[in-house]
């Protein structure tokens, strides 16, 4: 049953990511969408028993991020949402690429049989387990990723003050 789900959940990030893709004019239901992706990967962990990092996913990219996405979506005029440069039919060009990709993929997992489940060690998903990943072996991606979140808010502070003016 685990397994069907962890297949199913896969379905959802897979769908939510497409209808990023789909919807580039409508950030509303491109942030639902985002939304959807994010609380399915957050189900997925908790499949996984990594309950704390779940619980951080749903927390942090489902719920803060679509403030921000709402946010910009206030922020931006329909007629003024910014296009890439393919246009309409590159987008959906590239969205049935990625469809068809993991789809296959996702078909390939399916028919090759379940693989081998490891047991979990004890206290895996935990605060201090990821306490102590975090301030240990990946002190240096930790820094760089609070770098990269502090940049980011400057830009978008650079940017607020530009639209102001």
């Amino acid at each position: 049953m685990t397994e069907i789900l962890f297949y199913g959940f896969a379905a959802l990030v897979l769908v939510g990511a497409i209808g990023m893709l789909f919807n580039e004019r409508n950030v509303a239901v491109a942030g639902f969408s985002f939304v959807g992706s994010m609380v399915a990967i957050g189900a997925i962990y908790v499949l996984l028993d990594a309950v704390f990092v779940a619980a951080l996913q749903v927390v942090f990219h489902a719920g803060a991020l679509a403030v921000v996405l709402a946010l910009a979506g206030t922020m931006l005029e329909p007629r003024r949402a910014p296009v890439g440069s393919a246009g309409r039919l590159g987008t959906s060009v590239m969205a049935g690429v990625i469809a068809l990709l993991g789809f296959a993929a996702l078909a390939q997992l399916l028919s090759a049989g379940y693989p081998e489940i490891a047991e979990i060690p004890e206290g895996f998903g935990s605060v201090r387990s990821l306490g102590q990943l975090l301030l240990s072996d990946s002190v240096l991606a930790f820094e760089f990723v609070a770098l990269l979140l502090l940049s980011v808010s400057v830009g978008v502070v650079v940017l607020a003050r530009q639209e102001a003016d």
